[in-house]
């Protein structure tokens, strides 16, 4: 590898495989072909949107934790222990549904 690679991947973690540092340098050689870059530039444009993408995957995390405690909260107020409300998001038939539908047939 060349000292530029080297200088630049040295600021990755240091856990990353050689395909994974390869797979990086040929990012930033794109970058660097379609945008005409330096390589350095490339390499920290490469690294800010990576930054970003932390930044808004823990800005969402932030958001749902917050959305969560509200909800708690309102179910508190209303006197409903989060507990007993079902976290299967799939649709569930109710049994008053089925004995509903049973009377209501035909004769």
């Amino acid at each position: 590898m060349s000292t530029r690679v080297c200088t630049f991947l040295c600021y990755w973690p240091q856990d990353l495989t050689d395909r994974e540092h390869l797979g990086l340098h040929a990012e930033i050689k794109v970058l660097q072909g379609r945008l005409g870059l330096l390589y350095k530039d490339a390499a920290h444009w490469l690294y800010i949107a990576e930054i970003e993408k932390l930044n808004m995957t823990k800005r969402g995390y932030k958001a749902f934790s917050s959305l969560r405690s509200h909800v708690e909260s309102s179910l508190s107020a209303a006197h409903v222990v989060p507990s007993e409300i079902e976290t299967d998001s799939r649709p569930r038939p109710h049994a008053d549904a089925n004995a509903n539908a049973d009377s209501h047939t035909p004769t």
